[in-house]
């Protein structure tokens, strides 16, 4: 049973890579849903701006010193040697296999936990997710390789696995640095179960993004740290020594603002939460819910801490509080430097997808995805993923004990086989 349900969740995230791979014969499908769901805005960073920033790599240039970018150095340069055979459509293959692999990842982190049945689903709902096939899967963003070694690691760290785990880690912060995130809850998680090998995990991750970030840090420090933190720790102008770089006026926004037909009274680089879209009552529908969460929103954040706090010793505390830390980090991002974008939810609401234990908490783990396609930027992204962290919590506090015993882990082989619960 288990490697049909394997065989066909293989199935369906390598359809997904191909339905990617082909995507210039479907794209006029995503283009026509514009008209039906204007919400949904077409990113072109991959052509746009990774494919420039990748043909610099190719005549020698260096990022940071010449040329901008926002991210770690492993993006880019996983993507070079694909690029360098086969030029920028190539250059999708490490994120297409990211894109493939993490399905299966999920199926296995909730398999360790569950049922065969409810591992499944989960997997599956990562597969073919319109959300996340619309960012990752067509628009070929950043977040999905991040995301699975992220996600890797995590897998690795419940496995007992520290040193690995560590490893794992550190090449999600290499990928794009918003894998820091969930730091504060791994590094606690890490050093409470592993006791002293920890350190030798800490160290090990502290060793290798150091070691990739070093090279940089010595040929242009100020624009690596600055690039890399968004500016917080540039201590001067940005100096740049190729000027054929149209790429607006920073970094950030260069690499993440799409463009888009509509009008916006943005007081940021790309839109603001308050935005006009050809149809009256969607602007006014969009914009009122932009308003309540902007209002609700950190009184939720406060209110989640006590409630995620009573499920510690739930088996998915791990995966939600990480969700949890991510999104705070994401709001605080919001605050301080950017609008938060749909699709750095990314790795938010997969692991919600990981943190299933019942069919329930999938259910509500799987609408988040799909309701953040609803608008693009704005304080509703950050909303959302905290309402669908406080509906799992809620549902598995109000079905107490039973939320881990309804789906028991699977038997071994050689076990008398017993009756599972319905999930």
């Amino acid at each position: 049973m288990r490697k049909t349900l394997l065989s066909l969740l293989a199935v369906a995230a390598s359809s997904r890579a191909i339905l990617s791979i082909i995507q210039v014969v479907y794209g006029t499908v995503f283009q026509g849903g514009l008209l039906w769901l204007p919400t949904l805005v077409m990113f072109r960073d991959f052509y746009g701006y990774y494919g420039l920033q990748l043909s610099f790599l190719a005549q020698g240039l260096l990022p940071y010193r010449d040329f901008g970018y926002s991210y770690p150095p492993l993006f880019l340069y996983s993507l070079l040697p694909f690029y360098l055979l086969g030029g920028i459509y190539a250059a999708s293959l490490p994120i297409l296999a990211a894109d493939a692999a993490t399905s299966p990842l999920v199926y296995f982190f909730v398999l360790k936990f569950t049922n065969e049945r409810l591992a499944f689903l989960a997997g599956l709902a990562y597969a073919i997710s319109p959300f996340i096939l619309f960012y990752e899967g067509y628009s070929w963003l950043s977040s999905q390789p991040m995301f699975f070694f992220l996600l890797l690691s995590l897998y690795l760290l419940r496995e007992g696995r520290p040193l690995p785990s560590s490893i794992a880690l550190a090449m999600a912060v290499l990928l794009k640095q918003e894998a820091i995130f969930v730091i504060p809850i791994y590094a606690v998680w890490l050093m409470r179960n592993h006791g002293g090998g920890s350190w030798k995990a800490i160290v090990t991750f502290l060793g290798i993004v150091f070691v990739a970030s070093l090279p940089f840090l010595l040929i242009a420090p100020n624009q690596y740290l600055g690039s890399t933190s968004y500016g917080f720790l540039r201590t001067s102008s940005p100096s740049l020594s190729n000027a054929a770089i149209p790429l607006g006026s920073s970094a950030l926004s260069s690499a993440q603002c799409p463009s888009i037909p509509r009008t916006s009274s943005a007081n940021g680089p790309c839109i603001s939460s308050s935005v006009t879209y050809p149809n009256p009552l969607l602007t006014l529908v969009i914009n009122a819910v932009e308003w309540i969460s902007s209002i609700v929103q950190i009184p939720l954040f406060i209110l989640i801490a006590p409630a995620l706090y009573t499920l510690r010793r739930r088996d998915n505390f791990l995966e939600l509080a990480c969700a949890y830390s991510a999104t705070g980090f994401f709001l605080l991002f919001s605050i301080l430097i950017h609008p938060v974008y749909g699709y750095y939810m990314v790795p938010v609401y997969g692991l919600l997808l990981a943190s299933s234990r019942r069919l329930s908490t999938l259910l509500i783990s799987s609408i988040g995805p799909v309701l953040s396609l609803l608008t693009l930027v704005g304080y509703y992204q950050e909303l959302l993923p905290l309402v669908i962290t406080l509906g799992v919590i809620s549902v598995q506090g109000t079905l107490g004990d039973r939320s881990v015993a309804a789906d028991p882990p699977p038997i071994p082989e050689g076990d008398v086989p017993v009756s599972k619960g319905s999930g």
